[in-house]
């Protein structure tokens, strides 16, 4: 007879117990990803993002969003923060280099209990 598998930890008791999980899962993700606070800033930025970009964390943590990503739309008209998210739109960024790409992008506001960004 074989011992029962253990339960699967839950991500909160996993993130309790290890902190450092949710970092390596974001930065092992295949998909560019950053995030800015409420005031537009960026508060993270993982490899794939330095890589699609040319710009490494280092440089755009704590600048507004368009620092790292010089997205032509969201220089026109940015309304994630009114609509509350973007569903795989099509935008052009300038990458560091000065070249431009065309990306899909999905975005969502993050709320606390209090609804708060």
């Amino acid at each position: 007879m074989t011992p029962p598998s253990p339960e699967p930890l839950a991500l909160p008791a996993l993130l309790a117990r290890d902190p450092e999980v949710l970092e390596r899962f974001l930065q092992t993700l295949g998909d560019a990803l950053y995030v800015v606070d409420a005031d537009q800033r960026i508060v993270y930025w993982n490899r794939q993002a330095e890589r699609l970009t040319g710009y490494a964390a280092a440089e755009v943590l704590g600048k507004p969003c368009l620092s790292g990503v010089d997205c032509e739309n969201c220089r026109q008209a940015c309304r994630l923060f009114e609509t509350g998210s973007v569903d795989d739109a099509r935008i052009t960024i300038k990458a560091r280099e000065g070249h431009l790409l065309h990306v899909r992008k999905s975005a969502f506001v993050l709320r606390d209990a209090e609804g708060g960004i």
